[in-house]
């Protein structure tokens, strides 16, 4: 079973006034690893694999996109038996999970486009463990 978070390098990182890591990504990453999600990382720019090496994730990604679109992403990994996308941009993210016809988590807004919002990444587990439990009361 393919399970993968398509994360916009956006939600990952926090870019003022220097690229860190951004409060609690580390924990939800190893969280959901141990899930067994694959962790997708998909960068607007084409500086992606730097900033992962500089915030000490690269070896938990599996598929780095470098200034790629969201949609570029999840065609090029279909098919897949369950995805999300993590992003902090309703426009460049949301709405392209949206057309893809994914679910998405928003990181640090809110918005009636997104599945779920959540102010911190350490949410994100509980997140998705809500919504497996939502799909599996609807499916029986």
């Amino acid at each position: 079973m393919s399970r993968l978070l398509f994360w916009a390098l956006d939600a990952l990182a926090s870019r003022d006034p220097d690229v860190r890591l951004a409060e609690g990504a580390l924990d939800a990453m190893e969280t959901l690893s141990t899930a067994g999600w694959r962790h997708v990382v998909v960068a607007d720019e084409a500086a992606g694999a730097d900033v992962l090496e500089r915030l000490g994730v690269a070896d938990r990604v599996a598929w780095l996109f470098d200034g790629a679109p969201i949609a570029e992403a999840v065609d090029a990994l279909r098919p897949f038996d369950e995805a999300f996308v993590i992003g902090s941009s309703v426009p460049r993210h949301i709405m392209p999970a949206r057309d893809a016809s994914l679910a998405s988590i928003l990181v640090g807004d809110a918005s009636p486009f997104a599945q779920f919002c959540v102010e911190q990444l350490t949410e994100i587990p509980d997140a998705l463990s809500t919504w497996t439990i939502m799909r599996r009361n609807l499916l029986f």
